[in-house]
């Protein structure tokens, strides 16, 4: 999965980046319960899963994966990773959790292999420390610190469980709040926060979000998709590093060209077809090539040579060097002038 496919709601970010204010009381000074507006509700929000005893049986189910719903999700903050074009009334979402104030190396002790492989479900959020596994450069990129946009916080040092991708309806969700930041209306992930979190999710379960719902009276659709992140834009470069390392692009099979250049053909061209010529018993190749000098024993002794030189290249299946030595070492050079001899005295005596 591709940057490019991460389809999100880029004019939600576009509209946090001014302050938005939702329905407050017509007293001035005064203000109302805060209600979640349909045009807030879209990838990379915060709102607020109430208690279990307040919403309807099985309201919360699984949208990726299968087995039971984890105990003790309910009355915490959830970020919302999609809401499907093709069911608007539903969202999936991401657990935010405290850890009940835990390091998530108190909860999850390295030393246990069950445990350890815990702690690759969690990211932090900003200003909670960073992951205890991003100790360098490339684990850091792997554990990455999400941001909220605006300088937004949490009541606590909270962390994302990319593991569990739930699904409930958004007329069940309350807006979050954090007293701490009053004048803050609309909690949310940064543009390029939501993105690694995305790809997290992608690489850790093989979620991919569907095409997003648009809401009315948006300038933009809200199902198109997150445009590619270009290295020359700020950030754009570590970005695309991220996303290498996280490895959301599927391998292709195919060569491209350049190493098409480099691939070695499958066959030689210079080979010579068929099955290799039988060797003597005795080991002994002097026939072959005797039985091609007299063949050509007519020609310029410039060709001869040539033509043992290829006799031997094909009883040898090897390239010779372009020397007489290769003569010298199959028997000695005097040997060869006597055998040379003989077949002349014979094609004389024919004649």
């Amino acid at each position: 999965m591709s940057p490019r496919t991460l389809g999100h709601n880029l004019s939600f970010y576009e509209r946090i980046q001014s302050p938005i204010s939702l329905d407050r009381s017509a007293t001035e000074g005064a203000r109302t319960e805060r209600v979640v507006e349909d045009r807030h509700v879209t990838q990379g929000a915060i709102f607020f899963l109430p208690a279990e005893k307040d919403l309807p049986r099985n309201a919360v189910r699984r949208a990726h994966g299968k087995g039971r719903i984890e105990d003790k999700i309910h009355d915490h903050p959830v970020v919302i990773i999609s809401r499907p074009a093709s069911e608007s009334n539903i969202v999936h979402f991401h657990l935010i959790t405290s850890l009940k104030g835990k390091s998530l190396s108190q909860v999850y002790d390295e030393a246990v292999p069950a445990q350890a492989s815990r702690r690759t479900w969690y990211l932090p959020i900003a200003p909670t420390p960073d992951h205890p596994d991003a100790t360098s450069k490339k684990t850091r990129k792997r554990f990455p610190t999400l941001m909220l946009a605006n300088g937004a916080t949490l009541k606590r040092n909270s962390w994302v469980n990319i593991r569990h991708v739930y699904r409930i309806d958004v007329s069940l969700l309350q807006p979050y709040n954090n007293p701490e930041t009053p004048e803050t209306d609309i909690y949310a992930f940064e543009r390029q926060s939501m993105i690694r979190m995305l790809a997290k999710c992608n690489t850790l379960v093989d979620y991919e979000p569907e095409p997003q719902y648009a809401c009315p009276g948006l300038e933009r659709s809200a199902s198109e998709p997150i445009l590619a992140v270009e290295n020359g834009s700020p950030g754009g470069r570590e970005l695309v590093e991220d996303m290498a390392l996280l490895a959301l692009e599927p391998r292709s099979h195919h060569l491209n060209q350049r190493q098409e250049d480099f691939r070695l053909p499958d066959q030689l061209d210079d080979r010579i077809p068929g099955p290799p010529p039988k060797v003597p018993p005795d080991g002994r190749r002097s026939s072959n090539v005797m039985q091609y000098v007299h063949n050509t024993f007519d020609r310029p002794y410039s060709q001869v040579l040539g033509g043992v030189q290829s006799a031997v290249m094909f009883v040898s299946q090897k390239s010779p060097p372009v020397s007489v030595d290769i003569l010298t070492r199959r028997e000695p050079f005097d040997q060869f002038w006597r055998n040379l001899k003989g077949v002349t005295a014979v094609a004389i005596a024919s004649i």
